[in-house]
């Protein structure tokens, strides 16, 4: 697929460590499949084939983030996409070397998203497929996070993003969507959140909600780092001024 100017003239300003990795994982996947395409969206370069494959995080600096937007809907197995949701995947690769390790992995994906599509029916572009019974909430998760939050008068837990979330000050702070923790680190501590193993974007809209990351089972399994993400979102809270009530009118 012949490059984008639009693309080609948002790299040439870009100032960033891991531009050179950027640039190889463009040229990998834009040679994969001669169906795949890129343009601008959201602000970043993205891939697409009728619907949206991939988008780079671009403020991420310790590696290059390729958020897979339906990953978890495309066929195959992918060991370096990383994310446990029912729809977005997140590969992170932090070297040319990597890079190149990851060529063939990414060219499989590529040609797997433009298979799929071209099998889709026309209005179904976006790979949705049959959804398993959703099961409950990580109770057990959410028992650990009040345990991690203590005994403060301030908490209070309320039904959001399809998911558990629990108020601090009346500020979010964190919460759970199933098995994944949900933290609002703000957009000071975004990118440095996302440097953290099994953390990544929020993208439960299709598009990275900035200032929010979900963290894999994996990234919480011991108490200490379940108290470590629940310390970086009370820093939030604390940085951010409580929300104040409209006075009613007399």
């Amino acid at each position: 697929m012949a490059r984008s100017e639009e693309v080609d003239a948002w790299l040439a300003r870009y100032e960033n460590p891991m531009k050179p990795v950027v640039e190889r994982i463009r040229e990998i996947v834009l040679a994969a499949d001669p169906r795949i395409g890129e343009c601008i969206k959201w602000q970043a370069p993205t891939f697409t084939y009728r619907g949206n494959l991939a988008s780079f995080f671009p403020k991420a600096r310790q590696h290059a983030s390729l958020m897979f937007h339906s990953g978890a809907k495309i066929p195959g197995r992918y060991p370096r996409l990383e994310g446990t949701g029912e729809t977005g995947r997140v590969m992170k690769l932090a070297s040319l070397a990597e890079a190149n390790a990851a060529k063939g992995e990414l060219e499989r994906i590529v040609r797997a998203w433009c298979d799929l599509q071209e099998v889709a029916p026309a209005g179904k572009r976006s790979a949705k497929v049959a959804k398993p019974a959703k099961p409950g909430l990580d109770e057990a998760l959410a028992a650990r996070v009040r345990a991690a939050l203590g005994d403060r008068s301030d908490v209070e837990e309320k039904r959001m993003f399809g998911g558990l979330c629990f108020m601090v000050n009346g500020q979010m702070c964190c919460g759970l969507t199933k098995s994944d923790l949900m933290v609002r680190v703000g957009k000071a501590g975004y990118d440095d959140a996302l440097a953290q193993p099994h953390a990544r974007p929020m993208d439960f809209t299709g598009r990275p909600l900035m200032g929010m990351v979900y963290v894999d089972p994996a990234g919480v399994r011991t108490k200490a780092a379940l108290v470590k993400w629940v310390a970086r979102a009370l820093a939030n809270v604390s940085a951010v001024a409580p929300k104040r009530r409209a006075k009613r009118r007399a």
